[in-house]
C-alpha cells in the first residue's frame, strides 16, 4: 500500500492481496511495461504517463 498526504487516494498493489476484492480494473496504466500474460482488453489503457 501506498499513502501519500498530497493525494485524495491510496494505492493497493493487486499482488499483495490474498482474496477476490470483488472489483474490477477500469482502466490500466503503464501498459508499455506490462508483461505478455497480463491483460485488460475491456479497460481503457496507458502505455505511459502523459503530463
Amino acid at each position: 500500500m501506498a499513502e501519500r498526504g498530497h493525494q485524495p487516494h491510496v494505492i493497493v498493489r493487486v499482488a499483495t492481496l490474498d482474496d477476490d476484492p470483488g472489483m474490477r480494473p477500469t482502466s490500466h496504466i503503464w501498459t508499455a511495461h506490462d508483461v505478455p500474460w497480463l491483460a485488460h482488453e475491456d479497460v481503457e489503457q496507458w502505455a505511459e504517463w502523459k503530463v
